[in-house]
């Protein structure tokens, strides 16, 4: 079931959660930079996630099951619907997997490293 981008953002506003100008998280750069993944769930989030799950209940029931997998982290992608877990380990990752295909879940394994971001600069207004 989709989540549409623009009811996301309109509901985060609506729900006035934009009070603060974007920043650069420096301990998210700086566990990206050292592979650090404990650093990395910790510091990672998604400030659309309450409007997306205040959208999408059922999303927030789903990351409650997800989180139970023992991640390292569980997001919300962009604006929804799709979740992800982060794992330091692809032994845990692999039996998350099996248990979301045991309860019929839709997923996708992704062993690192990935393409996708990489951390090119540090430091404030880099």
């Amino acid at each position: 079931i989709g989540l549409p981008t623009p009811s996301v953002f309109h509901h985060f506003d609506q729900l006035d959660l934009g009070d603060e100008d974007p920043t650069i998280d420096e301990a998210l750069i700086a566990a990206l930079a050292a592979g650090d993944v404990a650093g990395i769930a910790a510091a990672v989030g998604n400030e659309l996630q309450p409007a997306a799950y205040d959208l999408r209940p059922d999303l927030a029931q789903r990351h409650r099951v997800l989180d139970e997998l023992g991640a390292d982290a569980v997001l919300l992608s962009g604006s929804g619907p799709t979740q992800l877990l982060l794992f330091a380990d692809v032994a845990p990752a692999r039996a998350a997997a099996g248990a979301l295909r045991d309860q019929g879940i839709e997923h996708v394994l992704v062993p690192a490293p990935v393409a996708g971001a990489s951390v090119i600069a540090g430091g404030s207004g880099q």
